[in-house]
This record gives C-alpha cells, sequence and structure tokens, in this order.
C-alpha cells in the first residue's frame, strides 16, 4: 500500500510529501482539535507546495558542451528560459530540444492532483481541514475512506504516469 505512494511520490519534488507532513504536523501541534488560525496555516501551505508541484513539472536540465550542468524553465509561450549558458551553440541546442508538449501539461496536473488528493486525506491534515465537529480529532469523513483513498490515488495516477513514460528531469528531482 506504501509502496504505491513512494513510486507516486517519485513525481514529485524531492520529499514534498516528507517535507509537508512535517511541517504540518508541527503547525498542527499533534492536538485533538484544529484552530482556525492553524487550518488556514495548513491550507496556505498546501497551496504553496502545490504550486511547486505544478511548477516543477516545467523545469529540465541541460547539460552544456563543457559538462557543466544549467536548469531549464519551460515557459508556456516564451519557450526555454536558461541563464548563463557558456556558448552561442548551447543556446541554439536549448532552444531547438526544450519546448512544451502535452505530457507536461499532464503531468503536471496529475502530480499536482496526486499530491493534493494523498495529503489531504492523511491525518492530521484531514482532521485539520475536514474537522467532525466533536472536537475529538476526527475527520467527518470515515475511517476506511482516509486510509483507501491515497492508495486508490497513488495506484490510479501511477499507472497512468508509467504509459504517459517518465516526467523531464525536473528541478528537485
Amino acid at each position: 500500500t506504501m509502496d504505491a505512494i513512494t513510486r507516486v511520490s517519485y513525481y514529485f519534488p524531492t520529499h514534498t510529501l516528507t517535507i509537508f507532513q512535517i511541517l504540518a504536523n508541527l503547525v498542527i501541534n499533534d492536538s485533538a482539535f484544529c484552530q482556525d488560525q492553524e487550518r488556514s496555516l495548513v491550507i496556505a501551505m498546501l497551496v504553496l507546495f502545490s504550486i511547486a508541484c505544478f511548477f516543477a513539472s516545467f523545469t529540465d536540465t541541460y547539460t552544456a558542451m563543457n559538462g557543466q550542468k544549467f536548469w531549464v524553465i519551460i515557459m508556456p509561450f516564451y519557450g526555454p528560459l536558461c541563464f548563463s549558458l557558456p556558448t552561442d551553440e548551447d543556446k541554439d541546442r536549448v532552444y531547438d530540444f526544450f519546448y512544451l508538449k502535452i505530457r507536461d501539461y499532464v503531468h503536471a496536473v496529475l502530480s499536482t492532483t496526486a499530491f493534493v488528493l494523498i495529503i489531504l486525506f492523511t491525518n492530521p491534515v484531514c482532521m485539520c481541514i475536514f474537522p467532525s465537529g466533536l472536537k475529538d480529532g476526527t475527520s467527518r469523513f470515515d475511517a476506511a475512506i482516509v486510509r483507501t483513498v491515497p492508495i486508490v490515488v497513488a495506484l490510479l495516477i501511477g499507472m497512468i504516469m508509467i504509459c504517459l513514460g517518465p516526467p523531464r528531469q525536473m528541478l528537485g528531482f
């Protein structure tokens, strides 16, 4: 079960799930009831981490003729954006090779969706964002749903990602 989530996590920037869980536990403070400020902070973190997941899908690395590696940001209507390339030949190769594909958009949407759903249905985030109203540290969802949704999401999105092929060598991977 966790193996499926681990495989899908390869499509997220490095340790995104782990870092989010650590920060969420610090914000929520392992209490049985989540305060409004804590809920707002968790939602803000979720939005920021989701944007990072989405943005990372449009990055890649380029190895120049001299062996140096450079980060490339692939912009939707501009093309590749890469700073400090050593030669004009490298610049030409970057513009010829790096362009957006439909696969990039699909990877971005799927990885962001998987990240959000896995986080939302993982305790204590689920308990904080969707409290039961009883102030007993439970969420309004059944425990079986909270256990099952991350696994099902990981399996489905993992299968789709396998069919799409590997993503770019993204920033933070």
